[in-house]
């Protein structure tokens, strides 16, 4: 049985409100802004407090839909007569879905098509609080994001229903984007958003099928705005050896004096570490430390770079991803017989699948010994803390690596994995064994993205053909 009503609510007493007695009972007494007196009944709230009780200006309707769950929502309507209305149309659609005309699937179609778009975003956005992907909840700053996107496009596309969604606005807003600056990959991060929003109201039966189906992607190929370089075998050897010294090095580094400005004090600095001085800095760094903080603090600093060293190195000869080092503990890890490996779950990994790792024998013997010395337990993560971009590029300048090259490609922490990908490929390894140790799922991405040309000697092979 439907009804009409209006919404009743409550309030704070402002302070030019007075509790008076009116025909024995208690009501609020407030000055409008017209300068009239209101009455409202006095209440009691839940923290015990008086509060004042009013009801909606506009009529509700309360109604059992064809499930038989009840359901509330608002006309809009502050006339009587045009909320009947309202009523008389909702209850003639319940009389259809009895009589066959019309399903019920339909029925709660036209009422979603009917809400406002603020609405289902509000259920979108709370059916992300609780929504896992293999077991893991989706972090605040992704929701975050998806939450200011999803919000973006519907404000520019001037999306009031779902019934306002089409590919034309849509496309139209692309086309915008990309002409004011957004890089081709933003603009589909925008477009993810919108038809991921879509497919979410088809999945829970509030639209029949998807109006951004068709919606193209921007092209991403010609414009791509962080591209990786891998590094060679020498520049890794310098990696390695810098970050084990900075830590100690970084207490070592001499003294530079800076010209003096008129009317100042004498200014001084620091001088940069660099791939020529880092092994006078270690050396003055160690016996600083252990004159001044002890023996301990050094063995300190040496475990740092000894750290950071073997996370590079598992990097270079596994293709691991930065995030998956946290998953690295004793207990995933055989490092004795004759093929050492990391098992990684499910949940650590990015497809969502659990991988096997072959260790190389010499990184599973400095992994053991690693253990061993700190004492870990099997479930302690074995790499704490993990390494910061900041921290990379640090120990990168001083290896005398530049962070971009002249074709605008960078050296970060990824990078390592392009490395492990390029010298697979120098190495002479099939493209389908690549593509199962770098654990892609196509190979155009294992040959086209993770193997840089720029190290493949293009020349020798064609040296390497028959004089014809």
């Amino acid at each position: 049985m439907a009804s009409l009503y209006k919404q009743r609510y409550t309030k704070r007493i402002p302070e030019d409100g007075e509790i008076v007695t009116v025909n024995g009972q208690r009501k609020v007494r407030v000055t409008a802004k017209d300068g009239r007196a209101k009455l409202y009944d006095c209440v009691i709230g839940r923290d015990g407090q008086p509060r004042m009780a009013g009801y909606s200006t506009t009529w509700s309707i309360s109604y059992k839909d064809p499930y038989g769950i009840r359901r509330v929502r608002t006309t809009g309507c502050r006339d009587k007569t045009a909320a009947r209305a309202v009523l008389s149309k909702i209850e003639q659609q319940l009389e259809q879905v009895k009589s066959g005309i019309i399903g019920k699937h339909e029925l709660e179609m036209a009422r979603h098509s009917e809400a406002p778009i603020s609405v289902h975003f509000d259920d979108y956005m709370q059916h992300l609080e609780v929504k896992t992907i293999r077991g893991r909840s989706l972090c605040k700053d992704h929701k975050q994001g998806l939450r200011h996107r999803l919000a973006q496009i519907i404000e520019d596309c001037g999306i009031e229903t779902l019934e306002d969604i089409n590919v034309e606005a849509v496309e139209q807003w692309m086309l915008d984007a990309k002409e004011a600056g957004k890089s081709p990959r933003t603009v589909n991060t925008y477009r993810s958003a919108i038809v991921t929003f879509c497919n979410w109201a088809v999945k829970y039966k509030r639209l029949s099928s998807n109006p951004l189906a068709s919606l193209f992607k921007a092209d991403e190929t010609e414009d791509i705005r962080h591209a990786r370089r891998a590094m060679t075998k020498e520049e890794v050897a310098r990696l390695l050896k810098v970050t084990e010294l900075r830590p100690v090095a970084e207490f070592g580094r001499a003294v530079v004096k800076l010209p003096r400005k008129k009317g100042r004090r004498a200014a001084w600095t620091r001088e940069s570490l660099t791939w020529d001085n880092i092994d006078a800095a270690y050396q003055r760094g160690a016996e600083a430390l252990s004159k001044e903080q002890g023996k301990h603090a050094l063995e300190r600093y040496i475990k740092f770079g000894r750290l950071r060293k073997l996370q590079y190195r598992l990097l270079l000869t596994t293709g691991l991803r930065r995030n998956e080092l946290k998953a690295v503990t004793p207990d995933r890890l055989v490092l004795s017989g004759a093929n050492p490996r990391l098992s990684l779950p499910c949940t650590a990994t990015k497809n969502g699948k659990a991988a096997t790792i072959p260790l190389r024998p010499e990184i599973a013997s400095e992994l053991n010994r690693w253990i061993d010395e700190m004492g870990l337990f099997p479930t302690d993560r074995v790499f704490d803390p993990i390494i910061e971009i900041k921290v990379f590029n640090l120990d990168i300048a001083a290896a005398g690596i530049a962070k971009r090259d002249e074709r605008g490609r960078v050296v970060d922490i990824h990078a390592l994995r392009h490395t492990f990908g390029t010298h697979l490929a120098l190495a002479g390894v099939p493209p389908r064994t690549a593509m199962a140790a770098m654990r892609h799922s196509k190979i155009d991405l294992t040959m086209n993205i993770y193997t840089d040309p720029a190290l493949l000697d293009v020349a020798g092979a064609v040296n390497s053909l028959p004089d014809f």
